[in-house]
This record gives C-alpha cells, structure tokens and sequence, in this order.
C-alpha cells in the first residue's frame, strides 16, 4: 500500500540561486509524486527558486525509484513565464498532456510524465502563511470565521490553475459552491460547468450519462448521446459523491484524467476532450482505498489538491451573516430580531447552511419569524413537527400560537419581564408585546 501523502520536503541540494520572479511568474511550486514506485508515491517538495534536478541517481533533488526513469531524467526551473521543464536525454523521455517534450514551460497545475511516475506541479499550499484571507466572501460562498477565511485563501491561491481538486465535507455545507467558484476563477471559466451526482443515477446508466452513447449500443440506444464529460469539453465537469462511482467507471474516468480522451458506450474510436475534473464526497477515500473499493491511482489524480468544507458547527460566527442574508434572499426587508438570532446561535444544525437555509425559509413564509416550540425551546434541535391531518388553517394558528409562546416566555425571562426592555429587543410595538402576552395569559411589568 502506498503511503499518504506527506508534508512537503524542502529541496536542499543544487539549487540555482537566482533573483526571485516578477509577480506574474511563479516564486515557489511544490513537486509531487501522484503516482508511481510504492517508495515514492505520495511524497512532495518544495522548489523555492533556481532549479531542482529529477531522476534515480542519489545527487538528484528529487530523487524517484521508477526503473523506466532515467538517473538524470528532468531539469525543473522557476521562470517569469512559469515552470520550464527540460528533458536530460533521458532513456524514456518526459510527457506533457499526452505528447513527449524536450523543453516546454507549464503552468501550476500540469502533470508530467516520466516513465510510470506521474508528478504534479503545484502551487505552495501547506505551511503558507498567508492562506487566511481578509474577504468575507469568496463566489457564491458567504462566510467570516477562520475556517471559511482559511477555505477562501486557499481557493485564490488556486486560482487561473487547471488542478484537479477533491472536496470532503458533509451534507449541506457547499461543495457544489465551492467547485463553482473554482471555475468560475480558472482558466476555462468561458467553458461550460456541468454537475453530475454519481449517487443519484442508477448504476446501469451511469456509463451511458457520464461518457455517452452511440445510436444503438444497446437496447433503447435510439440516437447518439453525448455524454457529461463531452458537455463539460472546454469546462469544468463536477462529479458530486465521487465514492458512488463504480469500480469499472472508474478505469474509464481515470483514462480522461491521464489522456484527455474517451469513447463513449459502443463506439470503437475514442474522442478528445479537454475538461478539468472536479469532484467532491462525504465518504473517507482513503478508507475506500483500503477497502478496495475505489482505486488508489484515481484518488491520487483527483486528489492533487484536498479541500475540506467546514461544518456549520464549526462556523459559530457566521450563522447570523447567513441567516441575515437567506432572509433577504427571501424577501425580508428587516433584519432578523436578536432574540431569534441568539437561539439560531443555540442549534446544532446537522443538515448545516442547507438547513439552515431551508429554516429561514420556512420562518419567512408562515408569515412570521416563527420556529417551532420543539426549536425554540430547550429542544433547539428538535426538527418542525406537523400533523397533516389536521386542516392547514388550523394547523398553522397551532403552530404559530407555540411559537409565540415560546419566544414570549424566552424573550420576558431575557428581559427580567420587563415590557419595555422586552419590547426595545424584539423591535416590536409595546402595545403589540402586551396584546401578544394578554393573549397567552402572560404578564409584564411596567419596570
């Protein structure tokens, strides 16, 4: 078994000292092994500047165990223009996107080939400084905790690149986003961005939806179809829940990362197509790996870069900046009452931003800032509970009057029962807090 990837190795030995480069070229790249010898598999380096030398011999800076690489095999160089490779002669040659090279300058982001070694040049990620970012907002996503600051610095970083990028997170906390604003910030955001959800289709279609068909390849083949990674030629194709892919799908993905080519279902030829594979899960792959029941080289490819989306629960200071914004999605033309906010504040919210989204929502369109008892209350992860057998006018004044009681008694025990104060926090009329509480047999007092 391969080992894991391992934090990036300085390269100490013959490095060219030269001036730094402008700010549109490179400074620093991290080389590292995606796949080849089980020794090496895994491993990164760090090239700050100058030139770092490649191959089997023990003087080389990066120094591999492939017998199809040469002793002195690559010469990789930081330029202005971006990272030059030179092949050495070597006995097997260097391969860039499918075709060997003698000399060519890459951008961050390329894998090269040389003998059964796959290497990615990336930019520096681990140990930076300044991966936090000053932004609140990055794409569609919203968020001012460390976690999202640190998730937003690391996507600029990787911005105007063609990585793969595998995104890990739970249910609901925005991978789609995530992978959106990747494209929507690199070099094929022109291109089309199509999403496929590898859990949603059923098994014995998956082959026809993701790499197409041709008219009569099997039963109901009628006509040609074009399949999701010819849609995304020239994009970005996103495979949500990567894990679900099928072992044998797997093989045929794994030929579009390393040949940029594909044949669809019952066709002989195959076909080029140039599309950068994003993809993201909520399951461990590399438990999966072990488990053999995703394949190592494949997770290697896809995950050239690992991002991980913060749960919500992680992310305590920016319930408030989502519910305030979902709620002028929404419509609303006031901010939410700060009673409300500090018991949003209180819940676990396991279904995370989509939740809370869906939540807001539902609050606005009772028509009234209204959770329920159950989520309100003590029980603030109880989930809306409803009984549809009840008619909905009447079931909607039940739900409302629960409402209005919990928020009453939580906002009067907030405010020592005093009205006034009551009513200053809650933003409503003292007049209108008084019906509210004569109502529901509560009193206040005056001071």
């Amino acid at each position: 078994m391969a080992r894991a990837p391992t934090e990036p190795e300085p390269l100490t030995e013959r490095l060219t000292d030269v001036a730094p480069s402008p700010l549109d070229g490179p400074e620093s790249c991290v080389i590292h092994v995606l796949t080849g010898h089980a020794n090496d598999q895994g491993r990164s380096y760090t090239l700050q500047r100058g030139t770092a030398l490649i191959g089997t011999a023990q003087g080389c800076d990066v120094c591999v165990s492939d017998p199809k690489v040469s002793r002195r095999h690559l010469e990789v160089s930081l330029t202005p223009q971006g990272v030059a490779l030179r092949d050495l002669g070597s006995t097997n040659g260097t391969r860039y996107l499918g075709a060997p090279i003698t000399e060519a300058v890459v951008p961050l982001g390329s894998q090269v080939v040389l003998g059964r070694t796959v290497l990615a040049i990336l930019p520096v990620l681990a140990g930076d400084t300044q991966l936090i970012s000053d932004s609140t907002q990055y794409g569609e996503l919203v968020g001012a905790s460390p976690a999202m600051r640190q998730l937003f610095g690391v996507l600029q970083r990787l911005e105007r690149t063609r990585i793969s990028v595998l995104i890990q997170g739970d249910t609901g906390t925005g991978k789609e986003l995530v992978a959106r604003a990747l494209h929507e910030q690199g070099p094929n955001k022109e291109g089309p961005f199509v999403v496929v959800d590898c859990g949603a289709i059923p098994q014995e279609l998956a082959e026809s939806e993701i790499f197409g068909h041709v008219r009569g390849a099997f039963t109901g083949a009628l006509n040609d179809r074009v399949g999701a990674v010819e849609q995304a030629h020239g994009g970005s194709l996103f495979l949500d829940e990567i894990g679900e892919l099928p072992l044998e799908l797997q093989t045929r993905l794994l030929r579009v990362l390393d040949r940029h080519e594909l044949k669809r279902v019952g066709e002989n030829r195959y076909r080029n197509v140039d599309v950068r594979i994003l993809a993201a899960t909520r399951r461990d792959l590399v438990a999966e790996v072990k488990a053999q029941r995703f394949r190592e080289d494949l997770y290697y490819r896809l995950a050239v870069v690992t991002l991980r989306t913060p749960p919500l629960q992680e992310r305590g200071e920016d319930i408030v900046l989502l519910a305030q914004r979902f709620a002028r999605e929404q419509g609303a033309t006031a901010d939410l009452p700060e009673p409300l906010l500090r018991m949003l504040r209180q819940h676990t919210w396991p279904g995370n931003v989509r939740e809370l989204k869906n939540s807001v929502a539902r609050l606005l369109a009772l028509g009234t800032l209204s959770l329920t008892n159950e989520v309100l209350g003590s029980s603030v992860s109880q989930a809306l509970e409803v009984d549809p057998s009840v008619p909905y006018k009447q079931a909607r004044e039940e739900l409302l009057d629960r409402f209005e009681l919990a928020y009453l008694d939580a906002l009067m025990a907030r405010n020592n029962g005093v009205v006034a104060a009551a009513a200053r926090e809650a933003q409503v009329s003292r007049k209108h807090l008084t019906e509210l509480l004569q109502k529901h047999g509560r009193r206040g007092k005056s001071e």
